[in-house]
């Protein structure tokens, strides 16, 4: 899904674009942007240094490398992908879908390598299934352009999470929902980097006080989920990272991965939060109703 011009902006100023040969300048300021493939790359000088060495780093090149596999058709990477254990969850049936209409304009944070139907995806580097390279801390949106925003498991790996919350209340309608998933009982994990955790009502809490309504609060994946990828990650630092250590994480993803499904019923149950391996909100933005 391509981004329509209308609603992009320039990420130092925040003024409107116009073309300006194979790429984009910002009317205002007069700040030139590359367009590469039909994609824009919105970031500031800074942004664009500080991003580049992350995704050098070990954390980066990995997240990169998975996002290529994830979109990539050769046999080495299916087989891979065939070979991979299932993910150690299930997601609780309880948590609201995002409305996705047709017609609205709606962004999908961090899911480099895979395509989301309804929505454009931003991402910090020009990955498969990519429409936006930008830092979502600055978003290079106008002001009240969006319907919807999915943040999905990106919040731990931003450094300032308060900018882009209130980055995410800007570009939103009136009315605008935002859905948040966060981790909870989870291990470290760098995609690029790995800065912090939420319970369900700090996640909540913290959204309020910045200016949201929220509409729900929950365990997204339960304690279920939370002992196995403990479990997993203690056999991956146990074997180590070689052929061996692969192999027996493989095993050991095969074998365990039925478990997951006593979150079916864990997650129904009082108390369930209080182990949840990840947590949501839906969110909204004051000034409108959605439906």
């Amino acid at each position: 899904m391509r981004v329509p011009l209308e609603i992009l902006a320039c990420p130092e100023c925040t003024s409107a674009l116009e073309t300006s040969g194979e790429g984009l300048r910002c009317a205002a300021c007069g700040d030139a942007y590359p367009v590469i493939s039909g994609v824009p790359l919105l970031m500031t000088p800074e942004d664009r240094a500080r991003f580049g060495v992350r995704l050098v780093e070990p954390g980066g090149a990995g997240m990169a490398a998975r996002y290529s596999e994830r979109a990539s058709a050769s046999w080495g990477a299916r087989l891979k992908r065939i070979l991979r254990p299932p993910l150690p969850l299930v997601h609780n049936p309880a948590e609201p879908a995002l409305p996705c209409p047709p017609g609205s304009l709606n962004l999908y944070l961090g899911g480099g390598g895979r395509a989301v139907p309804g929505f454009f995806n931003l991402d910090i580097g020009l990955f498969p299934g990519v429409d936006l390279v930008a830092n979502a801390e600055r978003l290079p949106l106008a002001e009240e352009a969006l319907d919807a925003i999915e943040c999905d498991a990106v919040l731990e790996h931003v450094e300032a999470p308060e900018s882009l919350a209130r980055e995410a209340l800007r570009v939103l309608k009136p009315g605008g929902l935002l859905h948040v998933v966060a981790p909870f009982c989870h291990p470290y994990h760098a995609y690029p980097a790995d800065y912090r955790r939420w319970t369900q009502a700090g996640l909540g809490h913290w959204l309020a006080g910045l200016g949201f309504e929220i509409l729900a609060t929950g365990a997204r994946t339960g304690p279920t989920a939370t002992l196995l990828t403990f479990l997993l990650e203690y056999v991956k630092l146990l074997f180590g990272g070689g052929r061996a250590g692969k192999a027996a994480y493989a095993a050991a993803g095969w074998l365990l991965f039925p478990f997951r499904y006593l979150d079916c019923w864990l997650n129904r149950r009082p108390g369930a939060d209080l182990l949840a391996n990840h947590v949501f909100a839906l969110a909204r933005k004051p000034g409108g109703r959605r439906q």
